[in-house]
């Protein structure tokens, strides 16, 4: 998931499409995880790609996309 994030981030965060087909996962679903899992310190990815990969998550989520 998150590696999936790191390739998309830089474009938006994926299509709505690939995520479905990738994970199962509505486009909500998924940027909820993924934003849970980034929040937690779970992953280890550089403070600043972390950084960027949540704001893509906060605006899709806000969104609604």
């Amino acid at each position: 998931m998150v590696a999936f994030l790191q390739r998309w981030y830089a474009y938006g965060g994926g299509r709505s499409e690939d995520i479905l087909v990738e994970f199962g996962l509505s486009t909500t679903q998924f940027f909820t995880r993924a934003r849970d899992l980034l929040e937690s310190k779970a992953v280890r990815v550089d403070p600043a790609v972390a950084d960027a990969m949540l704001t893509v998550c906060r605006k899709r989520l806000w969104l609604g996309q």
